[in-house]
């Protein structure tokens, strides 16, 4: 159309060659940002803070291109929150070790274990290494066979004064000799 009007068509052929060359170059830009994504998103499995740190830089990186990827921002919200329930049930965990503690030291064993098997369902959430999750395990282990240990020192006695206590007519009294076994 240039040549038909008598104009030189140099100029727009350079601006459709710079066109394409931009086209191309954020072609190859989209192809490595979502290999980039892909790799990330491999790893969100094991080590959800390090595909986090990648898909933010990911994202910063295609905001400099003035990109927009929904499935991006999305992949960066999940892993998000997944972190922060992960974080929380690591805290509760923590917090869990701590009450437990606390009842062994007023020597309240029975309370103790219903405390620690709260973690259980806390374990697969906190995303914890098979390391953390065993030791986590034998803690509550050996909870169970410290409140077993003290029920079989403590049993014979108590139940000899429920006994005596429900032989005496005194059901009360019997009662408060076993609630030291009742959670």
């Amino acid at each position: 159309i240039l040549q038909a009007a008598g104009l030189d068509p140099t100029p727009a052929e350079e601006g459709i060659s710079r066109c394409e060359e931009h086209l191309s170059n954020q072609v190859d830009a989209l192809d490595s940002l979502n290999e980039r994504y892909n790799e990330a998103m491999a790893l969100a499995e094991d080590d959800p803070d390090a595909a986090l740190k990648q898909l933010e830089a990911i994202r910063d990186e295609q905001k400099d291109l003035r990109l927009k990827d929904g499935d991006l921002h999305t992949s960066i919200e999940q892993l998000q929150g997944r972190i922060k329930e992960r974080d929380a049930a690591r805290s509760k965990i923590r917090e869990i070790e701590a009450q437990v503690e606390q009842h062994r030291q007023d020597e309240d064993w029975i309370e103790a274990v219903e405390t620690a098997q709260e973690i259980l369902s806390l374990i697969n959430l906190a995303e914890v290494s098979e390391n953390k999750e065993k030791d986590l395990r034998d803690f509550i282990d050996s909870q169970v066979n410290r409140r077993n240990s003290w029920i079989s020192e403590q049993w014979p006695e108590a139940k000899r004064r429920i006994n005596t206590h429900l032989s005496e007519g005194n059901p009360a009294q019997a009662e408060e000799a076993l609630a030291p076994f009742v959670a």
